[in-house]
């Protein structure tokens, strides 16, 4: 077996979704002192408490407390409870109790994250029997953003692939600041610029400029400092730069943190005059963008060991499970469109001579160099691999028999001097498995060896119609 030691490995950088996105979020929303709420579980046991819920039911332990227990509700549990299960179907409920400072409203608010497959918790939110409209619609804005962080939280953490991911971060941008034009922009390829990877409520992904500018995107990547502009429908446009020409009327660009630097900048535009934005809608953003990073980074390291999981480590050429399925992706193509298809099976010969003759390394030479002049001998419709140690295999889609041959002939004869391959050949019958089309390429195979190496044998086609319409001619 050829060891494949002279390529090593990329290195995947270790990234873990964080998990604790939506127990920040919960934080943050609490953290207003002045503010009484708590967040119970389905058992009414308290699982998060402000400090104004702390003042208003006694200064001891609260967190894992049953809310029945610390109320001493007796005779009125029955309405608690209830009022917790209307407020996990949906439905806010107001219940007054006696407290240790008197008699408060408790407003159990609906959270629509116990829909979506979450942990089903409920924001309890005290205050006076009476109290004004205004601090009502306060608690309500907190369980609101509470809902919406938590939600976007949950969609990044489901994302498995890069582009899904950052799409996410878009739309879920939307979402958290009440948007409608938002943009992730990051580093282009060589660091020296700066590209939009995605972007929602405008087409504008892709758009690219220099790094070295004054625009607030740049700005936001070299002090990792969020801005704001009221105005930038009459700036320059180069420094409202990606929202610039978007319609947006108003902006405001959040850096996207890791522990190395900055990973991205989350533009937002708002197509209508704007406030500057205050501590609640910067908190979530903030919240928003440090998720955001662990979600870009987890499906770039994801992408990257699928990638390595199907990729031979030497060659860098597909292995033996991206072939397989490359090649029944190919035997459904063809089976619509009636097309031929034929595979070829490759295999250097004497190739564990040369290596016990000049070792691994310069076997992994040969290797190389076969893969690489192969490659540009072939179509980019043809898929070359690496499936095991001196075999090879490629797919041909769209040729016969007769030309598959002839690209086999050339595959032999673009071989440096010394070195030689045996080939065999064999075309799809249209009715035949990928494990018996192979099985008579493999017999081809063995026939050039037995022939004496450094061959071309293609087996007959089995009778057989091929399924699908035909092609029409060119």
């Amino acid at each position: 077996m050829i060891r494949g030691g002279s390529n090593p490995r990329p290195e995947v950088e270790q990234v873990a979704v964080s998990g604790s996105a939506v127990a920040e979020m919960r934080s943050r929303a609490l953290a207003d002192p002045a503010t009484s709420v708590l967040l119970v579980d389905a058992e009414l046991r308290i699982r998060m408490c402000s400090e104004g819920a702390s003042g208003e039911l006694g200064a001891e332990p609260l967190v894992g407390a049953p809310l029945l227990d610390v109320l001493e509700a007796g005779a009125g549990a029955d309405r608690l409870e209830r009022a917790a299960e209307r407020a996990r179907a949906g439905t806010e409920t107001r219940v007054d109790t006696r407290m240790p400072a008197g008699t408060r409203t408790l407003r159990f608010v609906p959270l629509s994250g116990a829909t979506d497959g979450a942990e089903p918790l409920t924001l309890i939110a005290i205050s006076e029997p009476h109290a004004d409209g205004a601090e009502i619609e306060e608690l309500r804005s907190r369980a609101s953003d509470l809902e919406t962080l938590a939600t976007a939280a949950r969609a990044l953490a489901r994302s498995s692939y890069p582009v899904e991911a950052r799409r996410t971060i878009c739309e879920a941008a939307i979402d958290v600041a009440g948007a409608d034009v938002v943009a992730l922009v990051e580093l282009n390829a060589d660091g020296h610029g700066l590209v939009v990877a995605a972007a929602s409520g405008a087409d504008i992904e892709g758009r690219t400029i220099d790094m070295d500018r004054t625009d607030h995107a740049a700005r936001a990547f070299a002090t990792g400092r969020a801005e704001f502009t009221p105005g930038i429908g009459g700036e320059n446009s180069a420094s409202a730069w990606p929202l610039g020409g978007s319609g947006a009327d108003a902006a405001s660009w959040h850096p996207v943190r890791r522990s190395i630097g900055i990973r991205a900048v989350i533009a937002v535009g708002w197509r209508r005059p704007q406030p500057p934005p205050g501590n609640r809608m910067m908190g979530s953003m903030e919240l928003l963008a440090g998720e955001a990073a662990v979600a870009i980074d987890r499906a770039a390291a994801l992408e990257q060991l699928t990638e390595m999981a199907r990729t031979d480590p030497l060659t860098e050429l597909c292995n033996r499970r991206a072939w397989q399925d490359e090649l029944s992706r190919e035997l459904a193509r063809s089976e619509r469109g009636g097309q031929p298809l034929a595979v070829g099976l490759l295999d250097l010969d004497e190739l564990k001579s040369y290596n016990d003759r000049w070792g691994h390394a310069a076997g992994d030479r040969v290797l190389l160099t076969a893969a690489a002049r192969w490659r540009r001998r072939l179509r980019l419709t043809d898929v070359l691999a690496r499936i095991g140690g001196d075999e090879f295999a490629v797919t041909m889609p769209g040729c016969t028999l007769e030309g598959a041959t002839e690209v086999a002939d050339q595959l032999r004869a673009a071989l440096p001097d010394g070195l030689s391959c045996s080939i065999g050949v064999a075309e799809w019958s249209g009715a035949e498995s990928a494990s018996e089309l192979l099985g008579r390429a493999d017999e081809a195979l063995y026939a050039a060896k037995n022939a004496g190496r450094n061959a071309t044998v293609s087996l007959p086609t089995p009778a057989g119609p091929r399924t699908g319409r035909p092609l029409p001619s060119s």
